[in-house]
């Protein structure tokens, strides 16, 4: 019995959370810095510009200075998993971070017990529309990933990333 009410608690506690955090303050009626104001109240770190329609599983999270998050993007972190992203980034419209995955390894039940991963994008990064990061990965600095691309393992700096899995497509060279 007492495991059926926490798990209630969990989940009261999550409506909760996904109706102030996800509905009223992720919605069109707050601007920008009314919008970073609470989540400051909520602990988040974040010091973006962070548009309408983003869904934050929880306040486990830092977005670095002068970083853009469009509409509509997807931080699920709700099982513990930080999700960090420098400074300078770009993220385009309903970029996911899926920081869970499931154990695999019990034949009866492929999809079994929750794993987190951290995910963490370095500065100056540009990640194109409808992309997905993978939990556990690590995108370098200077980095782009292409729209639509799944982003499965780490990245190298300053490269071009593409595709399903994503593949370093070139390198960006300075002139």
């Amino acid at each position: 019995m007492k495991g059926i009410n926490s798990y209630r608690v969990t989940c009261l506690r999550q409506f909760c959370w996904d109706i102030i955090v996800n509905g009223i303050i992720a919605s069109y009626f707050f601007p920008n810095f009314i919008r970073l104001f609470f989540y400051k109240l909520l602990k988040f770190k974040i010091s973006a510009t962070v548009h309408a329609k983003c869904y934050f599983g929880s306040n486990k999270i830092k977005i670095g200075k002068r970083t853009y998050i469009n509409r509509g993007c997807l931080f699920d972190n709700e099982n513990g998993a930080f999700i960090e992203i420098g400074n300078d980034c770009a993220i385009g419209y309903n970029v996911s971070f899926l920081t869970t995955n499931h154990d695999i390894t019990n034949h009866n039940r492929r999809g079994g017990k929750v794993i987190s991963k951290k995910i963490c994008i370095k500065d100056g990064c540009w990640i194109g529309a409808n992309s997905i990061i993978l939990p556990g990965v690590t995108v370098e600095e200077g980095c782009v990933i292409g729209a639509g691309s799944i982003v499965t393992k780490n990245t190298e700096s300053n490269c071009i990333y593409l595709g399903i899995p994503s593949r370093k497509y070139k390198n960006i060279t300075f002139s």
